[in-house]
């Protein structure tokens, strides 16, 4: 059984006289699934064979937020080039706020700016439904 927050936070993060074998709880969120707490723990573990193997979990899935996540793990893990793959499938998945992080991240201002319009474009947004006093007094502007 998978510990909830607080027993993984204290597992974490705790100082422990032994400490628990982050490989074994990295493997049992491997294996559920969650592959952000499997990061953590394989972070603790210093195992960087079973990071890359979250990091191409996360490049077939576009997940640019778990790809930065393990980019702060251990940073020489994630290149521009991996950053790259992760736009390319978010923008195949048409997850085109992940894709704009990830064209950031590689560096790629132009395919960040067209992702962030298709997201803009997939909620509906237009030039001609923004505010037209951007600089008004917050809060509601309509009259009672």
């Amino acid at each position: 059984m998978l510990p909830d927050s607080v027993a993984k936070r204290d597992l974490l993060w705790a100082a422990h006289k032994s400490p628990p074998d982050y490989n074994a709880y990295g493997e049992e969120f491997l294996k559920a699934g969650w592959l952000a707490d499997a990061a953590e723990f394989f972070g603790r573990a210093k195992n960087d064979a079973k990071l890359k193997e979250v990091l191409k979990l996360a490049l077939r899935e576009g997940d640019a937020s778990l790809v930065g996540r393990l980019a702060a793990i251990r940073p020489e893990l994630v290149t521009p080039a991996e950053w790259r793959e992760c736009g390319v499938e978010a923008d195949r998945r048409e997850k085109w706020m992940y894709a704009r992080a990830a064209w950031e991240k590689a560096g790629d201002a132009e395919k960040a700016a067209a992702a962030r319009d298709r997201a803009l474009a997939a909620l509906g947004y237009t030039i001609e439904k923004a505010d037209p006093n951007e600089t008004g007094p917050s809060g509601n502007s309509q009259s009672p």
